[in-house]
């Protein structure tokens, strides 16, 4: 068992996928990180489950 004061972490593969998933999103929708990203989502109304234009 673990000792409670150890997080897990995530592999370095996971991580990996992870960045190159981003980066597919962030090219798609013309953004360069996370903060742009949600202003995206939130401006362009794609958290009502909308889909991405071209996608």
């Amino acid at each position: 068992m673990r000792p409670s004061n150890r997080r897990p972490t995530m592999c370095a593969s996971c991580r990996g996928t992870v960045k190159t998933h981003l980066s597919h999103i962030f090219t798609k929708l013309g953004t360069t990180n996370r903060a742009k990203l949600v202003a995206a989502v939130i401006d362009g109304g794609l958290s009502a489950g909308r889909r991405v234009p071209g996608g």
